[in-house]
């Protein structure tokens, strides 16, 4: 039953990454259920953190913190590094999304620090972008792009097309809001390309 529940949670993820987060929520929720009753900890966290980062593609956040704050909580009582470091960075994604800079780089960096550590390549640059979205929208334009340009680097090496057309985008808004208009044409014409190779529209 484990095995069948891991793949409707997968299901669940796809889904949501298509564009279908109601689909996705419905399923994790009866996905969390069965987790709980066969006391798979593991499992339960997973999903805790599915479901916070599909509440917040939802549009409600406080859904989303309630959800992975008790993964977080789950994930420090199983010792799993992988699981807190992701956390950190589905936080610092929420709270950036509340407003809330100071709590939302407090935890990229903390998710920085620990996927270092992991030398998880992509949770790496996956940190550093968020540290930027960080800083650009907290108005500080010139030091998100040194994030960026980290980011940029390290998803190019993985061949991560997704992730690097997203960084792309983030890295040609701030150098436009700088009004570095031939560095921001540079980046747009680069994620344009990018994202048509993806089929992203």
């Amino acid at each position: 039953p484990i095995a069948v529940l891991d793949a409707k949670a997968g299901w669940a993820l796809s889904a949501r990454a298509s564009g279908e987060p109601w689909k996705a929520l419905k399923t994790l929720k009866e996905v969390l259920v069965q987790y709980q009753k066969l006391k798979d900890k593991d499992g339960e966290a997973f999903t805790h953190w599915a479901l916070g980062g599909t509440w917040r593609i939802a549009g409600d956040m406080k859904k989303g913190l309630e959800h992975l704050l008790l993964a977080l909580a789950l994930f420090k009582k199983l010792k799993n590094s992988e699981g807190h470091s992701y956390i950190c960075c589905a936080l610092g994604g929420l709270y950036r999304m509340l407003g809330q800079y100071d709590l939302s780089g407090r935890y990229y960096h903390e998710a920085n620090k620990r996927m270092r550590q992991r030398k998880d390549t992509f949770g790496i640059a996956y940190s550093y972008c968020g540290l930027g979205n960080v800083q650009r929208m907290a108005g500080h334009f010139k030091a998100a792009l040194p994030f960026y340009k980290k980011a940029e680097k390290l998803y190019g090496t993985i061949g991560d097309r997704v992730s690097y057309a997203y960084t792309l985008w983030s890295l040609g808004t701030t150098h436009k809001l700088l009004g570095e208009y031939t560095q921001a044409h540079w980046a747009f014409y680069k994620a344009d390309t990018l994202f048509k190779k993806t089929f992203l529209k």
